[in-house]
């Protein structure tokens, strides 16, 4: 990232290529830059997480999709272009021949990121099945336009995304972590400590399949305009 001071005092945070992310008030204390450099950094991180190991047992295995309710049709062109108040479904399916457990991030303009799907931990998905899911778009923000991304988790272990959520930018940090769940060993333990800055679970040597063999992530973005 990119920090500047402009002539009325105010801050702004750029990406590498100079693109203007997040303006911050005229006499923003070092510390809160500080703090929102970190939020966008970790934000970025969940943003740019996949698995492209064409050597991994998932990959490909996860068909993701947007319809329009109530029939399966799906839009025309990508992103898809929707409007507040419309309503979409999510279609993933299971393409592998093992049953596994998908939960769905939400990435939104204001940089926060929630999980939208399910309510529990994880849902179970049997090998070849389809899970649809509703959603109202919403867009409670100033800006006339913006994407949102939805970022579904496969995993055949246990899954906890909810160590990946955030609060939007410069609101109160969301409760610690392990107030929420605790994260279990498996393969992506380390890695979303990693992402988050969490120390994983102390836990004695266990033999264990690479990592990346185990879990893969699909993107879905949505263009919304007022």
């Amino acid at each position: 990232f990119l920090v500047a001071e402009n002539a009325g005092g105010t801050v702004e945070i750029l990406d590498a290529a100079g693109e203007p992310l997040v303006a911050l008030p005229a006499r923003t204390r070092p510390a809160a830059v500080v703090a929102a450099l970190e939020h966008l950094a970790r934000y970025r991180n969940v943003q740019e997480l996949e698995n492209k190991d064409p050597k991994s047992d998932l990959y490909d295995k996860l068909a993701v999709s947007l319809e329009r309710p109530p029939g399966p049709e799906r839009f025309p062109k990508l992103p898809p272009a929707v409007r507040p108040g419309d309503w979409v479904r999510l279609s993933i399916q299971n393409n592998s021949v093992q049953e596994l457990n998908i939960a769905v991030l939400n990435l939104q303009a204001d940089w926060s990121i929630r999980q939208a799907y399910p309510n529990a931990a994880f849902l179970p998905l049997d090998s070849g099945a389809v899970e649809r899911i509703p959603f109202e778009v919403r867009w409670p923000f100033r800006l006339p336009r913006g994407r949102d991304l939805f970022k579904i988790f496969a995993v055949s272990g246990y899954l906890d995304c909810r160590w990946l959520e955030l609060p939007a930018l410069g609101e109160p940090p969301l409760p610690p972590p392990g107030d929420r769940g605790s994260l279990a060993p498996g393969s992506l333990t380390d890695l979303f400590a990693a992402l988050t800055g969490e120390p994983p679970p102390v836990r004695a040597l266990v033999p264990e399949r690479q990592p990346e063999h185990s879990w893969t992530v699909a993107d879905l973005v949505i263009e919304v305009s007022r």
